[in-house]
């Protein structure tokens, strides 16, 4: 990943919203609620932990597509 140019907005955002140091599943599910700027920063929060529990990539391959969807 690019590392963000020094003064650049993004290094605005990250100073001043962490990502919670624990998320439920309930919160991963949570709506995302009204479009804000406190919103897309959650949501990428969000991301970001779905991302650090790095899930194999086939670990539903011999599940039906209907039972993965619920």
């Amino acid at each position: 990943m690019p590392q963000p140019r020094p003064g650049c907005l993004w290094q605005v955002f990250a100073r001043t919203w962490a990502v919670p140091p624990s998320l439920t599943l309930h919160d991963l599910k949570a709506d995302p609620g009204r479009m804000s700027l406190a919103g897309v920063l959650t949501q990428i929060g969000r991301l970001q932990r779905v991302r650090q529990v790095a899930l194999p990539h086939d670990l539903f391959a011999d599940v039906a597509p209907s039972v993965v969807q619920g």
